[in-house]
């Protein structure tokens, strides 16, 4: 009995002159890959990969392979991959166990001759950058924009809510925010939207303070970009735009082109949610405690979001040319709640969003 245990131990130590060995191990990274070099003496007679779950894990089994007395058992590595092991499954199988420290995409096992080699390749899933929201304060420098028959100035309120809507996203880690202006200077429509294409942001929201010959007007209302017909849309935008109505009724031929693109790429519908998310975040703030009218959704030809490569949308808050509204607009608390509603439908805009949309960009 003795004798054939002796026997038995002797063929699981029995190593054939000349077997295969895992010799050494090589590894290097980047952001969306890692790769793992298997170095051999000899080919191994085949591999099998899988992954494993919780922890997560990839292994590698070399069936004919010895491990090399001189290679370490647990190598650390970093970033996706947290650290290889390494051990001898059974006399004639080396385990390689690759412990996951990020979530993978995908990988990639083949084999390389001269000398022998087993490639390994982990794809790591994108990490998406952070969310980019630029801001427009309306007018600015040498516009005052509207000016109430009580002297307030729209370019002055314009910035004062832009600073509030930054800071109130400024506690978001997945949010990067920025200004076109962050003091009172003067800039083009077309400057404003520029800015938003140069820093490839992902949304852009331009704020204004309405104002209408009819001083009984009040209320909030949001726009987003489209041709329209109404005399009241079009009223406000060609105040915006600082040109006639006129004019305004001239221009459909030479933006249609645009429209039209824009609607292809998409971003007309996601303009038309973005301003019902900033709209509704508003209403759900001031509505009720101030008596503010919800003027709802609307849209018209801005100049200001005609060049935005990004969905984009245009808030209108309350009216300079309403006694009431104008005295709302003079209280620090009401610009600080127009602008938690706004950064609230911003925040909910971007929830509602897909991360592989960012990823693509």
């Amino acid at each position: 009995m003795r004798r054939l245990w002796l026997l038995l131990v002797g063929l699981l130590l029995w190593e054939p002159v000349g077997a295969s060995e895992l010799l050494a191990l090589r590894h290097s990274s980047s952001p969306e890959r890692t790769r793992v070099v298997l170095e051999l003496q000899g080919a191994a007679e085949g591999y099998r990969a899988a992954r494993l779950r919780a922890p997560e894990r990839l292994y590698i089994d070399l069936k004919g392979l010895r491990l090399s007395p001189r290679l370490e058992r647990s190598i650390r590595v970093g970033r996706g991959l947290r650290a290889i092991r390494l051990g001898q499954f059974d006399p004639e199988t080396v385990r390689v166990v690759l412990d996951l420290a990020a979530p993978l995409a995908s990988y990639k096992v083949f084999r390389l001759g001269a000398p022998e080699r087993l490639v390994v390749d982990l794809y790591w899933e994108p990490r998406p950058r952070r969310w980019r929201v630029v801001l427009d304060a309306g007018h600015g420098g040498k516009d005052p924009g509207a000016i109430s028959p009580w002297g307030l100035r729209e370019k002055d309120l314009t910035l004062a809510l832009a600073l509030l809507v930054r800071k109130a996203l400024q506690g978001e880690p997945n949010l990067e925010v920025f200004l076109t202006r962050d003091r009172d200077v003067y800039l083009s429509l077309e400057e404003r939207t520029m800015m938003a294409n140069r820093l490839g942001a992902d949304l852009f929201v331009s704020i204004h303070i309405n104002s209408s010959p009819n001083p009984q007007a009040r209320g909030l209302e949001t726009y987003f970009l489209n041709w329209t017909d109404d005399a009241e849309a079009m009223r406000v935008a060609a105040r915006e735009n600082a040109i006639s109505l006129k004019r305004m009724r001239q221009q459909r031929s030479e933006v249609a082109a645009i429209l039209a693109s824009l609607s292809l790429q998409g971003k007309r519908d996601d303009s038309l949610r973005l301003a019902n998310y900033i709209q509704r975040g508003m209403v759900s703030r001031v509505g009720a405690r101030y008596k503010v009218q919800n003027l709802g959704v609307k849209y018209a030809l801005f100049y200001v979001l005609v060049g935005a490569q990004m969905p984009s949308a245009l808030v209108e808050v309350s009216f300079l040319s309403n006694r009431q509204d104008e005295r709302l607009l003079r209280d620090r608390r009401y610009l600080q709640e127009v602008a938690e509603g706004i950064a609230r439908g911003i925040k909910a805009y971007l929830g509602d969003v897909p991360l592989r949309y960012l990823a693509q960009r």
